[in-house]
């Protein structure tokens, strides 16, 4: 038995994205009904770079959904917005849209605030827009947690927005140019320096195992965030697909690519797989590692711990296996309430 996951950025899945204007709340019930069978008990709902006005709407739209459906305001605790102000330059900028990557302004900001319910809890930016450091500012005296990512920043520039307040590292070792200077680059500054927290997509194919074991030894537990980056693509068969105005192919190993370029358009996976493949490393006793994708992501964000304790709420999973690290997930409970496939859910 462990606690329940907890993943800060979850895009959507099932073909399902948490930006799609068109959306409805049936859509969203889909894709966390999935993601509680896959252990994932809270989330951060994910929104990548896009326009204003579509910002706006998707934030509104998922706190009407949460006001109206109690289990999925249990489960999305949040929102993640992922951009808008990050690198502008292919391969650090990703699968997020050129033509919306910008600095919002305050009225902007002002108008996300009041769509989310002021439920915005982690932003992602780069340092090395003109602008973001004092916007970094603003964010953190707002209680808003702030993450570094898709950006070319210089040490420098990381060092200033660590000053400035940014406390974690989104998906470390992604969101880059696939050939950089071998010593000069955004990892190094951000691998190294003790003030930031690093979420890492253990899927399987965003980094390479020497990677995963060199983050894991550097930052040491409590600054480690295990991460699925679920796309909206998650929980699809192999194929192609058309997503974020962009068609984008689903391999047969779970693997979401943008085609013919070098780069990846988020997992395939959840949480619960990526728990596994961390575990499987034995860098760390399984008590800590489990904590990286549940407790530590919530106290880097302010949130209940949820801890398995008499009073906490009852979120956890029943997992069965010859061994912890090759074991599967049988039932989750979410708030008193199991859940499992085939069951006739309440959602």
């Amino acid at each position: 038995v462990t606690s329940g996951l907890f993943d800060l950025q979850v895009n959507g899945a099932l073909g399902i994205s948490f930006n799609d204007p068109k959306a409805t709340m049936s859509d969203f019930s889909k894709v966390i009904q999935h993601l509680i069978l896959n252990g994932m008990t809270g989330i951060l709902a994910t929104l990548i770079t896009t326009d204003r006005n579509s910002f706006s709407y998707s934030l509104a739209l998922l706190e009407k959904t949460r006001k109206a459906i109690p289990l999925i305001e249990k489960v999305v605790e949040g929102y993640h917005i992922e951009g808008p102000a990050i690198s502008p330059k292919d391969g650090y900028r990703g699968a997020h849209p050129i033509e919306h990557v910008r600095i919002p302004s305050s009225s902007e900001y002002k108008e996300w605030l009041a769509a989310s319910n002021n439920r915005i809890k982690l932003v992602t930016v780069a340092p090395e827009i003109p602008g973001v450091i004092e916007w970094i500012q603003q964010l953190v005296s707002d209680g808003i947690t702030v993450a570094i990512g898709h950006t070319s920043a210089t040490s420098r520039q990381i060092n200033d927005a660590v000053m400035a307040g940014a406390r974690l590292s989104t998906h470390l070792g992604n969101g880059c140019e696939s050939s950089i200077h071998r010593h000069e680059n955004p990892i190094w500054p951000q691998l190294a320096n003790d003030c930031l927290a690093a979420s890492l997509i253990t899927d399987g194919h965003h980094v390479p195992e020497p990677f995963i074991r060199t983050v894991i030894k550097v930052k040491k537990p409590g600054k480690l965030v295990l991460t699925c980056d679920a796309s909206p693509l998650a929980g699809l068969p192999a194929g192609e697909y058309y997503l974020w105005n962009k068609t984008l192919k689903i391999d047969s190993d779970g693997r979401v690519l943008v085609p013919n370029t070098p780069y990846l358009a988020g997992s395939g996976h959840f949480l619960g797989h990526c728990l596994q493949i961390a575990l499987k490393l034995n860098e760390w006793d399984e008590v800590e590692v489990v904590k990286s994708a549940s407790q530590v992501p919530r106290m880097l964000l302010g949130l209940d711990p949820h801890f398995l304790d008499i009073g906490s709420p009852a979120d956890f999973i029943l997992w069965q296996g010859s061994s912890f690290a090759g074991s599967t997930i049988q039932k989750v409970c979410v708030s008193g309430e199991w859940y499992h496939s085939g069951m006739n859910n309440k959602l």
